[in-house]
């Protein structure tokens, strides 16, 4: 092999090397590309998020609350949805963002008794504060018919506005017959949250 075919072959082989590459500007450009799809898409998840957790929550509010009905109404005695702290005894004190507990109230006393088996608990949710009538509650009492014993100074409904942060807000609507609707606002809509 002659020098000369022997500088062509390197030649040849040090294009094929040359061209696997990028160039800093396809780079910029793909970088610049990547910025405007996370600016865009970034706001729109954190929103969805901010409205997923807020439609859980929502449902485990009417889940509980239909749950409770329900076994009042099978059982034709009293069941009672409290605060609950400790998810073990109801609270007197602070708010539902320390979670609640329902139970069958086989005595008809109000109270959480030794023998009585709690059917459900909701969970801390610190990141949520709530308002409305149904906040100031520490118990949501429902007869053997399924009604409540709720008085929220209103015609016919309670409500309990779930709120996070000044970005989302839930309504939870009690009926005194009981029956829970639940609705989500946009974020554009959010008036009575913090």
């Amino acid at each position: 092999m002659t020098y000369e075919k022997a500088g062509q072959a390197q030649r040849r082989a040090w294009a094929v090397c040359r061209n696997a590459g990028f160039t800093l500007v396809e780079l910029m450009v793909v970088l610049a590309i990547i910025a405007v799809l996370v600016t865009i898409g970034v706001p729109g998840l954190r929103d969805l998020l901010v409205g997923n957790r807020m439609n859980s929550k929502l449902n485990e509010w009417v889940a509980t609350i239909q749950t409770t009905r329900g076994s009042a109404v099978k059982n034709n005695l009293p069941a009672l949805m409290c605060k609950s702290a400790n998810g073990t005894s109801c609270a007197s004190s602070g708010g539902w963002e320390q979670g609640w507990l329902a139970y069958v109230d086989s005595d008809s006393d109000g109270a959480l008794d030794a023998g009585e088996e709690v059917f459900a608990r909701g969970d801390a949710a610190s990141a949520f504060s709530y308002k409305g009538g149904l906040a100031t509650a520490n118990v949501i009492r429902f007869g053997p018919s399924g009604t409540t014993n709720l008085d929220c100074s209103t015609a016919t409904n309670c409500e309990l506005r779930l709120c996070i942060g000044g970005e989302a807000e839930g309504l939870l609507v009690l009926n005194v017959t009981g029956r829970p609707l639940a609705t989500k606002k946009a974020r554009t809509e959010v008036s009575g949250c913090p």
